[in-house]
C-alpha cells in the first residue's frame, strides 16, 4: 500500500518545472495533476485540431457513424467548426480539472444527456460496449500509443502510466451506458496501461468494412483540418492526418492512402513539431488557460463548453466527444 505524504508546493520558475513537479507527486493520489502536467501545458491550437482529426474518425468507423452523420443533419456537417471546437473543449476540460472535479462532472452530464436523446432515435448505434471502451482507452493511451508506434517516441514514465489508468477509470465512472448502467459495468477489466494499449490495438485491428456514413463523417473531418491548416498544398495537410491512420480507417471510409514520399514528409514534420514543444522551456499555463485569457482580453466569446463547464455558469449547448449530439438546450 502506498504511503501518502504531504504534497509539496508547486514551483514553476525553472525551465523544466513540469518534470520536477511530476517527480514530486504520487501517482495514485495526484493522478489528475500528473495527467494535466503531462498533457494540458503542451497543447496548442494546431495540436488540438490534429488530435480531433485523429480521434474523431476513429470513433466514426463502423455503425456509430450513422448517429453522427444523421443523414447530413449532424452538427459535424451543419456547423463543423463548432463541432470540432466543442469536442476539443470537452477534452481540455477533462485534462485541466480531472474526473473528480465539478467541471468534468458537468461536462460528462452534458454528454450523457445527449447520448440519452439520440439513443432514442439510433438505439443500435450506441450498443457496442467496445466502442465506449475504445473512447475511454483513447483518453488513457491513444495518442502515446500512436506516437510510439508511428514516430518511435518513448512511452510515458511508469508514474504517468499509472496516473493515466486511474484517470481513465475515474472518467468512465461518470458515463452512463445506453441501458442506464454505469459504463464500467459493461467494460472489460483493464487494470494496467499495457492492457489498455493492447485493447486499442486490437480494436483498431478489427476487419472494418466500408460504411457510407463513415465516409461522410471522415471526409468532413479531413476538410475541417485542411481548412484550418492553411497551406496551399492541401494534400500535405491531409497527409498529416492520414499518415497516422490504421488500415481499417481507409477501408471503412474509402479514403485514399497518402503516397510513400508525402507520408514520410508528414511524419517527419509532426515529429519535429511535437519534439520542439518538449525542447523549449516548459509552458507556465495550459492551453485552456490561454484560450480563457484570450477571450477575456479580446472580448471574443469563449467556446460554450469551456464556459458551461465552469461551476458558476448555467450549462448551455454542448457536443459529445463521440459525435452524438445536438446540444443540451435541445433537451429542455
Amino acid at each position: 500500500m502506498a504511503i501518502h505524504t504531504e504534497k509539496p508546493s508547486e514551483d514553476r520558475s525553472s525551465r523544466r518545472w513540469i518534470r520536477k513537479r511530476i517527480d514530486q507527486l504520487d501517482a495514485e493520489r495526484d493522478y489528475a495533476e500528473i495527467v494535466k502536467l503531462s498533457t494540458a501545458y503542451y497543447l496548442n491550437q494546431f495540436q488540438g485540431d490534429w488530435a480531433f482529426a485523429q480521434s474523431m474518425p476513429r470513433f466514426n468507423i463502423g455503425p456509430s457513424a450513422t448517429a453522427i452523420y444523421r443523414a447530413g443533419r449532424g452538427k459535424l456537417h451543419t456547423n463543423s467548426d463548432r463541432r470540432a471546437d466543442d469536442t476539443t473543449s470537452h477534452f481540455l476540460t477533462w485534462v485541466e480539472y480531472g474526473p473528480e472535479s465539478p467541471q468534468v462532472k458537468r461536462s460528462v452530464d452534458i454528454i450523457n444527456a445527449l447520448h440519452a436523446k439520440w439513443a432514442k432515435e439510433y438505439p443500435a448505434e450506441f450498443e457496442d460496449p467496445d466502442l465506449w471502451t475504445y473512447v475511454i482507452a483513447w483518453e488513457v493511451c491513444g495518442t502515446p500509443v500512436l506516437l510510439r508506434d508511428r514516430l518511435g517516441f518513448p512511452e510515458p514514465s511508469e508514474k504517468e502510466k499509472t496516473a493515466a489508468v486511474i484517470f481513465g477509470k475515474k472518467l468512465a465512472e461518470l458515463f452512463v451506458y445506453v441501458d442506464g448502467r454505469p459504463l464500467p459495468e459493461v467494460m472489460p477489466a483493464l487494470d494496467t496501461y499495457e492492457e489498455w494499449a493492447d485493447f486499442v490495438r486490437a480494436y483498431e485491428a478489427r476487419p472494418w468494412e466500408y460504411d457510407s456514413a463513415t465516409e461522410e463523417c471522415v471526409t468532413q473531418v479531413l476538410e475541417i483540418f485542411e481548412r484550418r491548416f492553411s497551406l496551399p498544398f492541401r494534400s500535405f495537410a491531409r497527409a498529416l492526418v492520414t499518415s497516422f491512420w490504421h488500415d481499417g480507417m481507409f477501408r471503412c471510409a474509402r479514403v485514399a492512402r497518402p503516397g510513400r514520399f508525402i507520408s514520410g514528409a508528414a511524419r517527419a514534420y509532426m515529429k519535429v513539431v511535437l519534439s520542439v514543444g518538449r525542447i523549449l522551456p516548459d509552458p507556465k499555463i495550459t492551453f485552456s488557460e490561454k484560450l480563457k485569457r484570450k477571450a477575456a482580453q479580446t472580448g471574443e466569446p469563449l467556446n460554450p463548453i469551456l464556459k458551461s463547464t465552469q461551476v458558476d455558469v448555467e450549462p448551455v449547448a454542448g457536443q459529445c466527444p463521440m459525435g452524438f449530439g445536438g446540444g443540451a438546450t435541445a433537451l429542455r
